[in-house]
């Protein structure tokens, strides 16, 4: 009887992730249509050529720390190591602001050398300013979320997940 209510509980868990991709895939598609409309066809190519190396400088800096956090954390609550839990937070939060200060001075900075050497200056025709700027702007998002990640993995180890 209590293997099948792990089994109902996995797929209904399963389940609600799925939902929840495709309402993420959803909202992508209705504010991607009406923004390339607004913006034009050059913005777009420069944000999207932007938003992949936003992307991987993202992944690079910061894939598993909530994941290692929330583990670690846990792990030391449940041992009622409160102190540990506690240093193990506040390293988490040096290891993200040290990757994140590391990775926004590399996209901010080295704007005009990201798109030199690895876009291959696909926007020669355009002004090089364009580019540059939306790197600088994506540079503070990486800031801003990493700010967030060592909070996001101390929540997840405090917190019994559940769906009803």
């Amino acid at each position: 009887m209590n293997q099948k209510k792990s089994i109902k509980n996995i797929i209904m868990h399963g389940g609600i992730l799925a939902m929840a991709g495709i309402f993420v895939r959803i909202i992508g598609l209705v504010y991607r249509i009406p923004m390339v409309n607004i913006i034009g066809a050059e913005a777009n190519g420069i944000y999207g050529a932007a938003f992949n190396v936003y992307n991987i400088m993202l992944v690079l800096s910061s894939y598993g720390l909530p994941m290692a956090v929330s583990k670690l954390i846990s792990g030391r609550l449940a041992n009622h190591r409160y102190r540990d839990a506690r240093k193990i937070f506040i390293s988490s939060v040096t290891v993200s602001i040290c990757t994140g200060g590391t990775a926004a001075f590399i996209l901010y900075f080295g704007a005009n050398f990201i798109e030199k050497h690895f876009l291959f200056g696909i926007f020669r025709n355009s002004s090089s300013s364009k580019s540059t700027c939306t790197y600088n702007i994506y540079s503070f998002g990486i800031r801003c979320v990493k700010r967030f990640l060592p909070g996001t993995g101390y929540y997840n180890s405090n917190c019994n997940f559940t769906a009803y």
